[in-house]
């Protein structure tokens, strides 16, 4: 198995829909962030559009972290995708107010290159915003976890047969 544009569901402006048999992950093709997302259409509308928030924030903050380098390599640092997994890609998240039980967002970042998947500040700055989202002004209602991969990394890991890859893709 490797992970494809044809192994996924896609999100564009333009796409039309398509359910991949065994796929439990939705993905964000994010050139625009306000885009259709029509494939998560499982979701209230007030999810939707925090995980647009979401996507915007990981967006932002990559794009903001790339002006301050000075190097050809690091200016060409593009996030091409962004999959949500879990149990919120699944339909099954829970939210307990009495309890304090939230299911957090899930999601796998993938980028072009691997330096932009190992410590890249902007993934430490995206972290710091997704508390204050959801802790000081409430913008997001559910804690947001992302890992950040290549094609390359994810790739590899399903050919060794990866559970987490395989449960996820």
């Amino acid at each position: 198995m490797r992970l494809s544009h044809d192994r996924m569901i896609l999100i564009r402006l333009d796409s039309q829909r398509h359910s991949p048999e065994g796929c439990d992950s939705m993905t964000l093709d994010l050139k625009d962030i306000s885009m259709n997302i029509d494939r998560l259409t499982h979701l209230p509308e007030r999810k939707q559009r925090e995980l647009q928030r979401v996507a915007a924030i990981l967006f932002d903050e990559f794009e903001e972290v790339q002006k301050t380098k000075l190097s050809d390599k690091h200016k060409r640092g593009r996030i091409l995708k962004l999959i949500l997994f879990g149990s919120y890609a699944r339909g099954d998240w829970v939210e307990d107010r009495k309890s304090g039980y939230l299911s957090d967002y899930d999601l796998l970042v993938i980028v072009n290159y691997s330096h932009f998947a190992d410590q890249y500040e902007a993934w430490e700055k995206a972290g710091e915003r997704f508390v204050q989202e959801l802790a000081i002004t409430h913008h997001v209602t559910a804690p947001v976890n992302f890992i950040v991969h290549t094609y390359e990394e994810v790739n590899s890991q399903l050919a060794q047969g990866r559970p987490f890859f395989i449960d996820t893709l």
